[in-house]
C-alpha cells in the first residue's frame, strides 16, 4: 500500500477528489431516475399497443375463417 506524506496540498487534493466523486454519484443518480422514468413510459407505450392491437387480430382471425 502507498504511503503518501499529509500534507495540505495532499489534503485539499482529496477533499477536491472526494468532491468531484460526490457530484459523479449525483449526477448518476438523476441520469438513473430519468432512465426509470422513460422505461416507465415505455411500458404504458407498449401496454397501450398490445391493448389496441388485440382486437384488430382478432378481427383479422375472424376474416381469415
Amino acid at each position: 500500500m502507498a504511503e503518501f506524506t499529509p500534507t495540505r496540498s495532499l489534503a485539499i487534493a482529496l477533499a477536491d477528489e472526494r468532491r468531484t466523486m460526490r457530484e459523479g454519484y449525483a449526477f448518476l443518480d438523476e441520469k438513473c431516475l430519468l432512465l426509470a422514468g422513460e422505461m416507465l413510459r415505455e411500458v404504458k407505450r407498449h401496454q397501450t399497443l398490445v391493448e389496441t392491437s388485440v382486437p384488430l387480430q382478432q378481427r383479422a382471425d375472424r376474416a381469415l375463417a
